[in-house]
């Protein structure tokens, strides 16, 4: 019993289109070839019948093979797909070793290789040995010309839907891994700028505070004024008492004369009245 093929619901597809015009219209076209070369006589010598005949042939022989392809062949179940590993339909950039010259591949079923474009079929000797393997994955490969290592660099994952998801670059474990210590970076470059930051502004603020300092420190002129002022009241104050106490002064300097007058005139009155 032949091994089971794989096939992705588009390869399918394109089978079956493929063979539907090849039963309803080649099949159809080349019939009326034959018809009208054997029209032409002795079909010994007849190129165009030969030609005909020829291209039949190959039209059956495809028919059959991809019959035979369908019927042993499973079509891939996009939901048991893990797009972090490489598997058919995808497309996998990988770096060369020993160059480290990168290279895309897509990885496709037989019936959609083509080198130019650098399809690939899984089965081949660099398809096989690239599916099921991870991001960052080191794969060594016999060829003709020797022992050829690729490391696996991103893989694209065409979904149902036909958009492009993109594996994750490392596996469930390492990317965990890698998370954290981003997490943890992180959260010290953070930091480090806050520290920074902090002491940025004590220092910024130190010559600020001299300044407030010198600044708020009076000028010899400023104090002298300021002194002044304070000296003002005590001043005028001393003035008031002075001024007070010389007119206490010539009060009783005043009483004094007064009362030597009277005591004058009173001893004069007693000397007349003797």
């Amino acid at each position: 019993m032949a091994e089971k093929k794989i096939l992705t619901k588009e390869s399918l597809a394109k089978l079956q289109e493929e063979l539907d015009d090849l039963l309803v219209n080649k099949r159809k076209e080349i019939a009326g070839k034959i018809k009208e070369a054997r029209e032409q006589g002795d079909l010994s010598e007849n190129a165009e019948y030969d030609a005909a005949k020829d291209e039949q042939r190959d039209i059956e022989a495809r028919i059959e093979e991809i019959q035979e392809l369908i019927k042993n062949s499973d079509v891939l179940d996009e939901r048991k797909i893990d797009f972090n590993k490489i598997h058919v339909g995808c497309t996998a950039k990988v770096r060369d070793q020993a160059t480290r010259k990168e290279i895309t591949f897509q990885i496709v079923v037989g019936t959609e290789v083509n080198s130019r474009e650098r399809k690939i079929s899984y089965e081949s000797p660099i398809g096989s040995a690239l599916m099921d393997k991870e991001v960052g994955d080191v794969v060594e490969i016999n060829t003709p010309a020797g022992k050829i290592r690729y490391k696996i660099v991103s893989i694209e994952n065409p979904s149902s839907a036909g958009q492009v998801k993109k594996s994750s670059a490392k596996s469930a474990k390492t990317e965990k891994t890698e998370k954290q210590a981003a997490a943890k970076t992180e959260t010290k470059r953070t930091a480090e700028p806050k520290k920074e930051t902090k002491k940025v502004k004590e220092e910024k603020a130190k010559p600020e505070k001299k300044a407030a300092v010198k600044e708020e420190k009076p000028a010899p002129e400023k104090i002298a004024e300021v002194k002044e002022e304070k000296a003002e009241p005590a001043k005028k104050a001393a003035k008031a008492k002075k001024s007070t106490t010389a007119k206490a002064i010539l009060i009783t300097r005043a009483s004094a004369s007064k009362a030597e007058a009277t005591k004058k005139a009173t001893a004069a009155k007693k000397l007349a009245k003797k």
